[in-house]
């Protein structure tokens, strides 16, 4: 299995309501292309894990760099595993509205009570969850 973690920043024209769209597509090529992953979005940053085979996910990847909705684009890691950090996810996702701010504080805390508990076996899980927890903290 192969994964690879990476960041971004959401171009200034991005919307919030450009979210679900980009999902959508997002899972629909993922599903049929056998890709996992999980995206995160919060304060205008992206972060992101994909899994799946290397020729695939590195085709995907080349895609995603060329993307105008976002910039800053840095490939924290990528490498090989043993198995699916987010089996069964072709994009695991919340995004939350604006003014739940206690919602986000339960989802942030729990967010990361899940990092601390799930298996960090490679340096990609590892920069992906520690990359998400930056960001959910700031």
């Amino acid at each position: 299995m192969y994964e690879m973690t990476y960041w971004s920043s959401a171009s200034p024209d991005l919307r919030d309501e450009d979210i679900p769209v980009i999902l959508e597509k997002a899972r629909e090529f993922n599903s049929t292309h056998n890709i996992t992953g999980c995206l995160l979005y919060h304060k205008r940053r992206f972060v992101q894990m994909l899994e799946g085979e290397k020729e695939v996910v590195q085709a995907l990847y080349s895609k995603i760099a060329q993307d105008p909705r976002h910039s800053d684009i840095l490939l924290l890691a990528e490498g090989y595993k043993d198995e699916r950090v987010f089996a069964g996810w072709s994009m695991a996702y919340y995004q939350l509205s604006k003014g739940e701010v206690l919602d986000e504080k339960l989802f942030i805390d729990n967010f990361i009570t899940f990092s601390d508990l799930t298996r960090k076996s490679t340096f990609s899980s590892l920069l992906f969850w520690g990359a998400a927890k930056n960001l959910l903290e700031k």
